[in-house]
């Protein structure tokens, strides 16, 4: 468990609350309590040793390349194509 530290998407997570070896997640409206060496609901946060841990800081989970005429831009040639990605 502690080698997932090494790996560069793992950042400890800064909307938690610590209650002993449990931690309580408050980014989204579950409020999940998770043990030690175990997972949130969403599968993107794991407690480690008493400490909230995002598993997928920085990695993003869609990249695509969109015709411009979804996107609200005025300024641009019909036709073009517009670069679309979105964090987890």
């Amino acid at each position: 468990m502690m080698e997932l530290l090494t790996y560069p998407t793992v950042h400890e997570a800064t909307l938690y609350e610590a209650h002993g070896d449990k931690v309580q997640c408050n980014l989204c409206e579950r409020h999940c309590v998770i043990a030690n060496g175990s997972k949130g609901y969403c599968k993107s946060r794991m407690n480690i040793r008493g400490k909230l841990y995002t598993l997928s800081y920085g990695d993003l989970s869609a990249v695509e390349s969109r015709p411009i005429e979804i996107k609200p831009f005025f300024h641009f040639y019909p036709g073009s194509t517009a670069l679309t990605f979105s964090p987890r």
